[in-house]
């Protein structure tokens, strides 16, 4: 098991349900709660699709997730702002 250290706490990394009932403070189940989750969280791109990676994390895993662990990341890694 992996953690990441996050906003002052360890949290699993890469994300799963554990990471996502530590960061969103939920209770999350099972593989059919956790997709329901994310669906409801998640903020989808427009009828053109995504167009950067912000949009698709976000889309993918909701701006928590996004903001605490792939947005400091792709700024460090490549230099560049992923919006």
């Amino acid at each position: 098991k992996k953690l990441a250290w996050s906003e002052g706490r360890f949290v699993p990394f890469p994300l799963n349900t554990e990471t996502l009932n530590t960061i969103y403070d939920q209770h999350l189940m099972g593989a059919n709660e956790t997709a329901a989750f994310l669906a409801k969280i998640a903020e989808p791109c427009g009828p053109g699709g995504c167009s950067n990676s912000e949009q698709q994390s976000v889309a993918s895993v909701g701006r928590a997730a996004y903001n605490q662990f792939y947005r400091g990341y792709t700024l460090k890694q490549w230099g560049v702002d992923p919006s």
